[in-house]
C-alpha cells in the first residue's frame, strides 16, 4: 500500500513504514504525476513542464533520472513508464490526499475538507505547482463553504464553529468563515464573540490582503449587534450576499471547442494577475486570438465594468484607435474635447479588460497603449500580435504550433493536441470520421508538415470529405497553395496560409526577405554561428525577423527555429530575392560538412553530450549536408562524416539506419563508380574502406555476420594496399568480432591483427584505448585473464582520462564478463551496475541492453531467478527494439536456462524448441549459467 500526502507536507508511506525521497526532482515528479494521475502525458511535456530552463535533451536527461529515483525508494507501485509516457495509474495499492479534495463528489464533505491539511507542496514554487496549489485551494474552498451552509441549515453551531475556526486556520482570512462563526456564536446569544470574530476579521483582511470587509460581513455583524437575526428567521436558507451585476462583454461565443494549449493558458492568466499588459506573439495562424479570448473568458468575472474584444484588423491606422476602442466599449464621444482626452478620462476608476486582436500593423499606435495603462490604473490590456509592442510594461507570451506526434508510430499519437484538433475538425465535416492505422500515420504526417499550426491543421481537415489523411498529405508536401478553403465566415487573411505568411511577407524590407530566403535552407531551426557562416547572418539581422516573428530564438539552447511552412514559403521565393538556390544548398552542406568533422574530437571526450545535443538539434540539416555531398560524389566532404555518423548511430543504437547510411556511402565511393580508373585515387579508396568498415560493424550487430566479415576483409585489403595502417583498428576488430560468431577462417586476421599492433603506439589516444579494450577480450577470450584485466584496466583509464563515459562501458562490461568466468560474482554485479549508471546518464541504449542482460545472467548464477527474469525482460525488450535478432535469441536462452531452474520446465522447453529452429541459432553465444 502506498500512501502519498501532498497537502501541508510532503510524505509518503509504502505499508507503513516512512519513504525517504531525498531528491527534489524526484519528489516533484511524484507530485506532477499525482496530480495529473491517469493522464499519459509524453515524456517531453513532463520534462518541459518540471525543467523549464533547460534545454530539451538536458531536461530529458533530468526526467530519467528522476524516474530512476522514483523507482528506486516506491518501486513500480502504481507507475507507468514506456519510452514515450509516464504516468500514475491510482487505485486500490495507492492513496492520496488530494483526490477527496478535487474529487468532483460532494457527498462526504467532512472527509474531503479534514484531507486539507494547508497548501500543496509547501516550500515549492514552480509555476506549475503554484497554479495546482491555487486550483486546490480553490476547491477547498469551495467545499468548506458548502459544508458551513450545511451545518448552518442544520443549527450545528459547534461543528460550525470547528470547521470555520479550521478554515481561518489555513490563512488568506476567508469572509465567509468569520461570518459563520459571527453567525453561529451569534445564535449561542455570545455577543461578545461576535464582536471579537468582527475585530479579528477587521484584521486578518487588513494583513493579509489590504482590504475592509465587504458590505455582506459589516451587514451581518450590525444585524447581529442590533438583534434584528436570529437563527430561527435564517434556518432556512442561507445568509443573503449582495452581488454585483455581471460584468458586461462582447466577446463571441465560439461555435467550436478550445482544444489544447492548457500550458499557455495557465501562463497567461498567472501573467494576468501580476501585469497591466500582455502579448500573444506568433506568427500567422497559430491561433493567437483563440487563446486570446479563452484568456479573456476565463478571467471575465475580475472585471466589474467588462471585457471587451476590439477587432483591429479593420483599421488600417493608428489615428482611428480611439473610435474603435469607444465603439466597442460602447461609450459616446462627444465634439466637446478631444476624442482621447474623452476616452481616458472616461476609462479612469474603471475596471476594464481590453482585449486587441491583431495589433502588428498598428505599432505607431503602442503609444495609446501606454496612455491608457499610465491613466487608467484598473484598466487591464490583452493584445495579440506578430510583433511586441515595445512598451516597459509589456509581458510577451509566445506561442508555437500545437503538440505533435514526432514519430508515425508514436503509440500515445491520439493524444497530441494537434491531431485532437484535427480530428475534431474533420468529425465536424464528416461526423463518422474515424482513423484507422494508416489514416493516424497520415494526419500524423500533416501535422507534422505543418507543425502544429491550428490553421494549417483546420485547412488539411477541411479535405477529408474528399481525400484520404494521406493524400492530403501528398498534396501539402506538393504546394503550399493546397491549404486554402472557401469558408464564407472566415476572414480573407486566413483563407489559405501562403496568405497569412505573405501579410507578414509584405512587411519586411528588401534585406529581410534576402536573409529569410537564404535561411530558408535550414530546416527545423539553427544555431547563430550557423546562420552566420551560410546566410551571412548578423545578429541584428536574426533580431528583425523574430520582431516579425517569423523566426523565433529559442532562450534555453540559443538556437533559432523557423516553422516548416514559413520556410517553405521563403524557399519558393528564392528566384525572387535573386539567390541561387544551388549556391545556398552548397553552403550550408559546407557548414555541415565542417561541423560533423570538428564534433568526432568532441564525441570522444567529456564533450560528448553536448555534441550529442548539438548533433541531434541539427541532425535533419545535417542528413541534407550528407546527402548533397553523396550525390555529387564528393570524396573528401563525405570523409568528414563518416566517423562521427558511425559513433552517434551507434549509440543512439539506429542499427538498420547506420548500416543503410554507410552502404549508401560505399555505393557512391566504389571505385567503379567513378569515370576512370584513374580518378580513384589512393585517398578516395582509402575512404572507400573506411565506408565498409563502419558497415561492417553495423551489420555485425544485426547478425548478418558473413556479410560483415566479407566486407571486413575487403576494407582491409585496401588498407594494407595503401599502407593506411592507422585505419586498420576499425575494419580489424570488426573482423574479428564476425569471426567469433561464424567460426570461419579469415586468412586475413593475423596479418592484420599484427600490424594494428604495430601501428598502436603511433595512434591516437582514443584510439589506442579502443585497441587496448580488445586486446583485453581477445585475451580474456584465451583464458588468459591477467593480461587481459591489464589491458582493460589500460583502455577504461585512458578513456576516463578523456571523458569518454560512453566508451568506458566497453572495458566496463569485459571486465564484468571476466569476473564471471573467474566466479567474482559480486564484482561482476559492481561493473555491470556502473555500466548501466553511465548508460542512463548519456542514452547509450546498446551499453545497456548488454550490461542488462549480463547483470540478469550474473543474478541467475547467484540464485536469485526472480530478479534475473525481470532483467532478461527488460533486455529482451530493448534489444528486440534495437533489431538485435542475435541478442534475443541468446535472452531467450537465457530465460529458458533460468526457467528451467525456477521449476517452469513446459516453457524452458518450448523458448529451446524455438531457439532450434531459429536463423541465427548457430550464431548464439552465452556464459554458462
Amino acid at each position: 500500500m502506498l500512501e502519498i500526502f501532498l497537502l501541508g507536507s510532503y510524505d509518503v508511506k509504502k505499508d507503513g513504514a516512512q519513504v525517504e525521497i531525498t531528491s527534489r526532482p524526484a519528489k516533484l515528479l511524484l507530485a506532477y504525476l499525482v496530480l495529473t494521475a491517469g493522464k499519459r502525458d509524453p515524456r517531453e511535456k513532463i520534462a518541459g513542464i518540471l525543467w523549464p530552463e533547460s534545454d530539451e535533451v538536458s531536461a530529458r536527461g533530468n526526467l530519467r533520472q528522476a524516474l530512476w529515483r522514483l523507482r528506486k525508494v516506491i518501486g513500480s507501485l502504481c507507475l507507468s513508464a514506456n519510452s514515450q509516457t509516464i504516468s500514475f495509474e491510482s487505485g486500490v495499492e495507492c492513496w492520496v490526499d488530494i483526490s477527496l479534495v478535487q474529487e468532483p463528489k460532494d457527498d462526504d464533505l467532512v472527509a474531503s475538507v479534514a484531507a486539507y491539511k494547508g497548501e500543496l507542496l509547501p516550500g515549492y514554487y514552480e509555476d506549475w505547482v503554484l497554479l495546482e496549489r491555487d486550483r486546490l485551494r480553490g476547491e477547498f474552498d469551495r467545499k468548506i463553504q458548502q459544508l458551513l451552509e450545511q451545518l448552518h441549515h442544520k443549527e450545528e453551531w459547534s461543528d460550525l464553529i470547528r470547521w470555520a475556526e479550521h478554515w481561518i486556520a489555513l490563512g488568506q482570512a476567508p469572509e465567509p468563515a468569520y461570518r459563520s462563526l459571527m453567525v453561529a456564536h451569534g445564535a449561542q446569544g455570545d455577543l461578545a464573540a461576535v464582536s471579537r470574530t468582527y475585530n479579528k476579521c477587521l484584521a486578518a483582511l487588513e494583513q493579509e490582503i489590504g482590504v475592509e470587509p465587504s458590505a455582506e460581513t459589516r451587514t451581518l455583524y450590525d444585524r447581529l449587534q442590533r438583534g434584528e437575526w436570529s437563527p430561527k428567521s435564517s434556518s432556512s436558507k442561507r445568509v443573503q450576499r449582495t452581488t454585483e451585476k455581471e460584468p458586461r462583454h462582447n466577446l463571441p461565443q465560439q461555435a467550436t471547442p478550445f482544444i489544447g494549449r492548457e500550458v499557455e493558458l495557465a501562463e497567461a492568466v498567472k501573467s494576468m494577475k501580476i501585469n497591466r499588459l500582455l502579448t500573444i506573439l506568433g506568427p500567422g495562424g497559430m491561433g493567437k486570438t483563440r487563446l486570446a479570448l479563452q484568456v479573456a473568458e476565463q478571467i471575465s468575472g475580475q472585471y466589474r465594468n467588462g471585457v471587451f474584444l476590439i477587432p483591429l484588423a479593420p483599421i488600417d491606422s493608428a489615428n482611428y484607435l480611439v473610435q474603435t476602442i469607444s465603439e466597442a466599449i460602447s461609450f459616446p464621444l462627444s465634439t466637446e474635447a478631444l476624442p482621447k482626452r474623452q476616452l481616458l478620462t472616461h476609462l479612469q476608476n474603471r475596471q476594464y479588460l481590453l482585449l486587441f486582436d491583431n495589433f502588428e500593423h498598428l505599432l505607431d499606435g503602442a503609444g495609446l497603449v501606454a496612455e491608457i495603462l499610465r491613466t487608467a490604473g484598473e484598466v487591464t490590456i490583452l493584445t495579440t500580435s506578430r510583433e511586441k509592442l515595445n512598451l516597459q510594461e509589456e509581458s510577451l507570451l509566445s506561442i508555437d504550433g500545437l503538440a505533435y506526434p514526432r514519430s508515425i508510430t508514436d503509440p500515445e499519437a491520439l493524444e497530441h493536441d494537434a491531431i485532437r484538433l484535427f480530428v475534431s475538425s474533420a468529425r465536424r465535416l464528416t461526423p463518422n470520421f474515424a482513423m484507422g492505422p494508416e489514416d493516424i500515420a497520415g494526419v500524423t504526417r500533416i501535422c507534422q508538415m505543418v507543425q502544429g499550426m491550428p490553421l494549417g491543421i483546420l485547412l488539411s481537415a477541411a479535405w477529408v470529405d474528399m481525400l484520404s489523411p494521406a493524400e492530403i498529405a501528398a498534396e501539402i508536401s506538393r504546394s503550399l497553395d493546397f491549404l486554402r478553403t472557401e469558408w464564407r465566415n472566415v476572414p480573407e487573411r486566413h483563407r489559405s496560409v501562403g496568405a497569412v505568411i505573405e501579410s507578414s511577407w509584405r512587411r519586411l524590407t528588401e534585406s529581410q526577405r534576402q536573409l529569410l530566403c537564404r535561411l530558408a535552407v535550414f530546416r527545423g531551426g539553427f544555431a547563430p554561428k550557423a546562420a552566420e557562416r551560410v546566410a551571412g547572418a548578423s545578429l541584428a539581422g536574426l533580431a528583425g525577423l523574430v520582431q516579425k516573428s517569423l523566426i523565433r530564438r529559442n532562450l534555453e539552447n540559443g538556437r533559432y527555429v523557423i516553422h516548416e511552412l514559413i520556410r517553405q514559403f521563403a524557399w519558393e521565393r528564392l528566384k525572387e530575392a535573386h539567390i541561387d538556390r544551388e549556391a545556398a544548398a552548397e553552403a550550408q552542406a559546407t557548414y555541415f560538412a565542417d561541423f560533423m568533422e570538428q564534433r568526432w574530437s568532441h564525441l570522444t571526450d567529456s564533450r560528448q553530450l553536448a555534441a550529442l545535443a548539438e548533433i541531434e538539434a541539427d541532425l535533419e540539416n545535417i542528413r541534407r549536408a550528407w546527402r548533397f555531398w553523396l550525390n555529387r560524389r564528393n570524396t573528401r566532404r563525405i570523409r568528414q562524416f563518416l566517423d562521427s555518423f558511425w559513433r552517434i548511430y551507434s549509440i543512439w543504437g539506429w542499427f538498420n539506419a547506420g548500416a543503410e547510411l554507410f552502404e549508401d556511402a560505399a555505393t557512391a565511393l566504389r571505385p567503379a563508380s567513378f569515370e576512370s580508373r584513374n580518378s580513384a585515387s589512393a585517398y578516395n579508396e582509402t575512404v572507400y574502406a573506411r565506408s565498409l568498415a563502419h558497415q561492417a560493424i553495423f551489420l555485425t550487430h544485426l547478425g548478418e555476420v558473413e556479410r560483415s566479415q566479407a566486407l571486413a576483409e575487403e576494407s582491409i585489403k585496401i588498407l594494407l594496399r595503401h599502407h593506411q595502417l592507422d585505419e586498420l583498428a576499425f575494419p580489424i576488430t570488426t573482423l574479428r568480432w564476425s569471426v567469433y560468431y561464424t567460426r570461419a577462417e579469415s586468412s586475413t586476421l593475423d596479418v592484420s591483427w599484427k600490424q594494428v599492433e604495430m601501428a598502436q603506439e603511433h595512434s591516437r589516444p582514443w584510439m589506442k584505448a579502443y585497441v587496448q579494450c580488445w586486446q583485453g577480450r581477445e585475451a580474456g577470450l584465451r583464458q588468459e585473464y591477467e593480461t587481459a584485466i591489464q589491458e582493460m584496466e589500460e583502455s577504461y583509464r585512458l578513456f576516463k582520462e578523456r571523458g569518454d563515459i560512453i566508451a568506458t562501458t566497453w572495458p566496463g562490461i569485459e571486465m564484468g564478463n571476466m569476473a564471471v568466468q573467474r566466479g567474482a560474482y559480486s564484482q561482476a554485479r559492481e561493473r555491470y551496475k556502473a555500466v548501466l549508471q553511465a548508460c542512463d546518464e548519456s542514452e547509450y541504449r546498446w551499453g545497456k541492453a548488454k550490461a542488462t542482460r549480463y547483470l540478469a545472467i550474473v543474478l541467475a548464477l547467484s540464485g536469485d531467478y526472480e530478479t534475473a527474469s525481470t532483467y532478461l525482460r527488460q533486455c529482451l525488450k530493448l534489444a528486440d527494439e534495437l533489431g538485435l535478432s542475435r541478442d534475443v535469441i541468446n535472452i531467450f536462452y537465457e530465460t529458458a536456462v533460468v526457467d528451467a531452474a525456477s521449476g517452469d520446465g513446459v516453457w524452458a522447453v518450448r523458448l529451446l524448441a524455438f531457439i532450434r529452429n531459429h536463423p541465427f541459432r548457430s550464431q548464439t553465444r552465452t556464459m554458462s549459467i
